[in-house]
């Protein structure tokens, strides 16, 4: 007689992919209000470089949201076979080393950090009297 050990998940994952679908686009949502309130800002106060701003403000945005929903997925994916291994025998609640689950990402979360506090400080910066074409205005 052949003894086969298998395990077979339940493959009705549909509330944990709601919540990453709900949290993405939340987070997708918060990522706009920000970028777009720095254009924004920029825009009423006759901001020079408006387009490298705006520019800068999408790219930051970008890499914003992309870090936080792949550690969230990180993060999921990581709870999914812990139990999965809980279940099976091939873990233990007294297990530390596993216990932790994935490092969220604080080096490039806190530089853009830092950086989304220059896009503002640099969004209202005082405006200057130069012009375009380098020349400065006779008063």
């Amino acid at each position: 007689m052949v003894w086969v050990l298998g395990y077979a998940s339940n493959a009705d994952d549909s509330a944990s992919n709601l919540q990453l679908i709900m949290l993405g686009l939340g987070l997708v949502v918060v990522g706009a209000i920000l970028a777009s309130g720095l254009v924004l800002a920029a825009r009423g106060r006759g901001h020079r470089q408006l387009q490298l701003l705006g520019g800068l403000a999408v790219v930051w945005a970008v890499i914003a949201v992309g870090s936080a929903l792949w550690f969230a997925e990180a993060r999921t994916e990581w709870a999914k076979d812990r139990q999965i291994r809980l279940e099976s025998g091939y873990a233990s609640d007294s297990n530390s080393s596993d216990a932790q689950g994935p490092a969220a990402p604080a080096l490039l979360w806190g530089g853009l950090g830092v950086t989304y506090l220059l896009l503002v400080a640099w969004t209202f910066l005082p405006a200057g009297n130069g012009n375009d074409d380098g020349t400065t205005d006779a008063h």
